[in-house]
């Protein structure tokens, strides 16, 4: 705020952070389910978009149960994303299924920082 006589002048501050730039999302996928449980061999699609302005690797991506929390299906990705691009990955459920609703967690690198991108599917 600044006053100057009698006139006011208000400045509006946005604080944007890196990983404002990244967008992850679940992009459909065939699964069977009873109940909450997603069965085995069911496959859900994941997608990152990279708006940072930066070349970033996307390096891994774990599921998380949703009943239980446990962690599953770590898979190494190690794929370079220019900004202004998307890329996708479809991850099968394992043997013991998994729970609704579902959280993918990304690893993604970038100048020599590690970030985390989750989205959430709950069918």
């Amino acid at each position: 705020v600044s006053f100057d006589d009698y006139n006011i002048s208000l400045f509006k501050v946005t604080v944007k952070t890196f990983m404002d730039g990244i967008r992850v999302y679940c992009s459909g996928g065939s699964f069977m389910m009873v109940d909450n449980l997603i069965r085995y061999g069911s496959k859900i699609n994941w997608t990152v978009m990279n708006n940072t302005g930066q070349t970033v690797t996307v390096d891994s991506i774990y599921l998380v149960d949703g009943e239980n929390g446990n962690k599953t299906n770590t898979i190494s990705l190690n794929t370079d994303l220019e900004t202004g691009k998307s890329a996708g990955w479809t991850i099968t459920i394992p043997l013991a299924g998994i729970h609704a609703p579902v959280t993918a967690v990304f690893s993604i690198s970038c100048n020599g920082k590690t970030y985390t991108a989750s989205a959430e599917y709950n069918p």
